[in-house]
């Protein structure tokens, strides 16, 4: 029995696009021939229009051997809550189109939180007052106002690294850790607690009695010895605590005390 020889080629092309800072796009195209001659050719370009990638979106249209052609649109937006994705193609004969929406919500014991990804095995991550808070893990999600957020894609069997970022939360809140590991079954969702504290923060500068400026790094504490800040550089005074009356500041080889509740933002004494 003879063999009939048949040869295919495809010409695979990917060119990244640059239209912003935030927006990402990629020109891609492919092209098959079959047997010297040509079969079908796409074209298309898909990004993002923000930096999350919470708002994604693909154009293609597709040409074919006996003037077959068609389009296809698709798009989705993952909002804080789910995931939603439409889509809509034609071509010879036909229309279709689609809609949808995903993600994941837990119940817990202090309330309902959502997610727009799904995973097998997650995290409940709890971060009281840090609304806002990012989770590089899962880019674009973020702690809901009551504290909570839902990180998933876990490694089972694993230890695995969860990070919290505190950039996109209020700047009065400080984080006891931003790096936490855990090691979670299959299947299974685990919770992790970070720690925070509400600071009432406030800037004073301040001098010596001798007019002479305090030293950098000098440590700053409250009347029970607890340390609340440290003196930045231009005989800066950062302080934690604002609702204390009178800090502190020690150095080695001298110390001197500032009355908070009289300072004002112009520079004060410290004697």
């Amino acid at each position: 029995a003879g063999h009939r020889r048949d040869d295919r080629i495809s010409l695979n092309f990917s060119y990244p696009l640059w239209f912003g800072e935030n927006r990402t796009a990629n020109l891609t195209s492919n092209t098959s021939f079959n047997n010297s001659r040509f079969s079908s050719s796409q074209i298309g370009i898909n990004g993002s229009l923000d930096s999350e990638n919470n708002l994604n979106y693909g154009i293609s249209t597709t040409a074919a051997t006996g003037g077959q052609h068609d389009v296809a649109l698709n798009g989705s937006y993952r909002t804080p809550w789910t995931t939603l994705n439409g889509s809509y193609s034609q071509g010879e004969g036909y229309r279709q189109s689609g809609l949808g929406a995903s993600g994941t919500l837990i119940a817990h014991r202090h309330g309902v939180v959502f997610s727009p990804e799904s995973g097998n095995t997650m995290a409940l991550i709890e971060a009281k007052d840090a609304a806002g808070a990012m989770l590089p893990g899962s880019p674009g999600t973020r702690v809901d106002s009551n504290g909570y957020a839902i990180l998933p894609y876990l490694r089972p069997y694993r230890i695995n690294a969860i990070e919290i970022d505190p950039k996109g939360s209020k700047d009065d809140i400080a984080f006891d850790r931003t790096v936490a590991q855990v090691v979670p079954w299959e299947g299974s969702i685990v919770k992790v607690s970070f720690g925070t504290t509400v600071q009432n923060n406030m800037t004073i500068q301040a001098r010596q009695a001798n007019n002479q400026p305090l030293p950098f790094a000098a440590s700053i504490f409250d009347p029970s010895g607890k340390e609340i800040g440290v003196v930045g550089q231009g005989s800066m005074m950062f302080i934690s605590d604002a609702s204390v009356q009178r800090a502190t500041v020690k150095w080695s080889g001298g110390q001197c005390s500032v009355n908070l509740s009289q300072a004002k933002t112009k520079e004060t004494l410290c004697r």
